[in-house]
């Protein structure tokens, strides 16, 4: 009788024979340049929308309480971004059959101890800012971009509380509206010149460790900087208890709203 592993080594080589036959690099190449526009569009409407609007509201009643109950809708997309989408990706690296049978990844769970990790350093980083303003920035188009733009929010909101000067908040918006459109395009230089092929061990152990460290900052970045100092640390929010039950809510539609789309990322 085949063992269990050997069994879903089976089934994962069935998948991947089947992904193969439906692979399109140059479809996909058109796509990922497409995504480079579609995400720059979502993070640059999505972090300078609170900027702008902090501009032309500010000081009205509303104001204040519309951009906490933003943030924490943010939170929970970007908690459910990196439970509900990265990890599980990362660990489904690290568990494929052609790096599980290997030494050491088959003997210890590593893609629990880099998003650990990923945590730590995104606390250091944090403690050891020289200035710093406790909020803090980072599968398909359409989730990236449902991320991004809500990402964009929780960032934006912090920045328009902060109070920079104009040149400072221009170039926070600048930066992270052209961070991940970047990062794709430097990907996609590397496929280019290198041939990558992600069903490669090494490949699929990067991705993995790589996976796992974005999604121990994004934990730490939502549960911290966004959730706890707006529900422990936010002098509006333990003044209105009708306020508070709103931004709970706001973070449940934001957890529910990403994790909705693994269906289809």
């Amino acid at each position: 009788m085949a063992s269990p592993t050997a069994a879903s080594c089976t089934l994962d080589a069935a998948a991947a024979a089947r992904n193969l036959i439906c692979r399109d690099t140059t479809a996909a190449a058109h796509l990922k340049l497409a995504s480079i526009f579609v995400i720059f569009l979502t993070s640059a409407v999505g972090i300078a929308g609170p900027v702008l609007l902090a501009q032309l509201f500010r000081g009205k009643p509303l104001y204040d309480k519309a951009v906490l109950v933003i943030k924490c809708f943010a939170a929970g997309v970007i908690l459910s971004t990196s439970l509900v989408h990265v990890l599980p990706e990362a660990y489904a690296s690290l568990a494929d059959c052609a790096v599980s049978s290997r030494h050491p990844w088959k003997d210890f769970p590593f893609a629990g101890l880099v998003t650990l990790i990923g945590c730590l350093l995104a606390l250091f980083v944090d403690i050891t800012a020289t200035e710093h303003n406790r909020c803090t920035i980072k599968p398909l188009v359409a989730a990236l971009s449902f991320h991004q733009i809500f990402e964009g929010m929780g960032l934006g909101g912090c920045i328009a509380q902060a109070g920079f000067r104009l040149r400072t908040v221009a170039y926070m918006c600048v930066m992270f509206a052209v961070t991940t459109p970047m990062g794709i395009l430097l990907g996609m230089i590397i496929f280019w010149l290198t041939g990558y092929d992600d069903t490669n061990p090494n490949a699929l152990i990067m991705e993995g460790l790589l996976g796992s460290l974005s999604s121990g900052i994004l934990v730490y970045m939502g549960l911290v900087d966004l959730i706890a100092l707006d529900f422990f640390h936010n002098k509006l929010m333990s003044s209105t208890p009708r306020l508070k039950k709103t931004s709970f809510v706001a973070l449940v539609l934001g957890s529910a709203s990403m994790s909705i789309l693994a269906l289809w990322a």
